[in-house]
């Protein structure tokens, strides 16, 4: 069992010593040689990480956790859980904690889908196939022990870096032939050969993403770190706090499944999407073509967006707001009254507080179903035996209007 507090020991400092001098050879050995930098350097990393556990002997893992996104504005809380197993299955599940709105990727390895609050998105878009298969990539990475594999993996030594809080680290980049479109580096500490850094350059999107690794702590006789910093193109993305983590969980080939195709959408009875919004008005649904002179209202008044793009439909007549007409809203971190008082009239902007209220909720793909939607809705409202009210809150997944979600208050 390492720990990870003690500082180097004597082997430690063996083995630092060793790369140090392995480094500074003019010719070094191949890479893929014992006496290698780069293999000393990953038989260091994978001791630290797995000590006495067999890296094959771990096939499955589940884990829970809190994760905090605050980037360009926007903050919000998700509660996350991951499923990851053998041969590229990868699950994730996604819970809007204020919104009660929940998301579903996941990958069986050979096919993708993704749900929402209950609906099966059966055309996923190549774009959204990306999550699911780059994170089934990175969890046989992070085993450490398949990069000695020298036919697939070409490494590179490249030398001490320091991370912002000045820990010394070792970078070690990675390339992986079967994956051209990803180059990976994963940032060593000299302390105690764990992991702290890895840093995903993607050359499909031209973006890169990082993560910091700490508070390391065992699970089942292995290393994990329980908080994550991410980073995308060098800006503060999100902060992940593990809860749970579950070693070999015993999972089935249909937790990565997909709901039939043909399977009907489903009706949710829940309550309305609630909290402070800030609106513009809507003009012949242009809900792209708003969104910009919204985005920078908010911005101009010092508020941050912490929730979904929503229409809102004539709420004052449903009861449920003071809104009269369309608007075009996003969920902002409520503003204390004080900042509320101050705000000047404008009949093109405003702030409204929404209290959640008992609706059926339905998602739909595509926009030639929003109707459909409205008549199944209002169906399944008079079968409960429930007045449905004339106006509907839109909650978009997708700003294009591809997917979302029609929330109708009920009586």
């Amino acid at each position: 069992m390492l720990n990870c507090g003690s500082g180097l020991r004597p082997t430690k400092l063996l083995g630092l010593f060793a790369l140090t001098v392995a480094s500074l050879v003019a010719c070094g050995p191949d890479p893929v040689d014992p006496k290698s930098p780069e293999q000393i350097l990953l038989d260091h990393a994978i001791e630290a990480l797995w000590g006495q556990v067999d890296p094959a002997s771990v096939q499955s893992l589940r884990t829970r956790s809190v994760m905090v996104e605050k980037n360009d504005g926007f903050s919000s809380t998700f509660e996350l859980e991951t499923l990851l197993a053998s041969n590229g299955r990868y699950r994730e599940s996604r819970l809007w904690r204020d919104f009660g709105l929940e998301e579903v990727f996941a990958s069986s390895g050979e096919k993708s889908w993704y749900l929402v609050d209950g609906t099966l998105v059966a055309d996923v878009a190549e774009e959204e196939k990306g999550p699911g298969r780059d994170q089934a990539w990175l969890f046989e990475i992070s085993k450490l022990a398949g990069l000695k594999d020298g036919k697939r993996f070409q490494l590179e030594h490249e030398g001490p870096q320091e991370l912002e809080d000045g820990t010394k680290v070792q970078r070690l980049r990675v390339k992986d032939r079967e994956r051209g479109d990803l180059d990976l580096a994963l940032d060593i500490a000299e302390s105690d050969w764990l992991v702290h850094r890895v840093v995903l350059d993607d050359r499909r999107d031209k973006h890169s993403f990082s993560l910091l690794l700490e508070d390391y702590r065992p699970v089942a006789g292995i290393q994990f770190a329980h908080g994550i910093i991410s980073r995308l193109d060098g800006k503060p993305f999100a902060r992940q706090t593990m809860q749970v983590i579950e070693v070999n969980p015993k999972l089935t080939a249909a937790d990565f499944e997909p709901p039939a195709a043909d399977q009907e959408a489903v009706v949710l009875d829940k309550d309305s999407i609630g909290g402070s919004f800030a609106w513009s008005r809507l003009e012949d649904d242009e809900v792209a073509a708003g969104l910009p002179a919204l985005k920078e209202w908010i911005a101009a008044h010092g508020f941050e967006v912490a929730g979904p793009l929503v229409v809102l439909g004539n709420l004052s007549e449903a009861g449920v707001g003071e809104v009269d007409g369309a608007r075009l809203a996003l969920a902002i971190k409520r503003p204390d009254p004080e900042t509320r008082a101050a705000l000047p009239a404008d009949e093109a902007f405003g702030l409204i507080d929404l209290a959640p209220r008992p609706a059926l909720c339905l998602t739909v793909v595509g926009p030639e179903a929003l109707e459909a939607g409205r008549k199944r809705l209002e169906e399944a409202a008079k079968a409960k035996g429930l007045a449905a009210r004339t106006a509907v809150i839109e909650v978009f997944y997708a700003r294009d209007g591809r997917i979302r979600q029609l929330q109708v208050p009920v009586d």
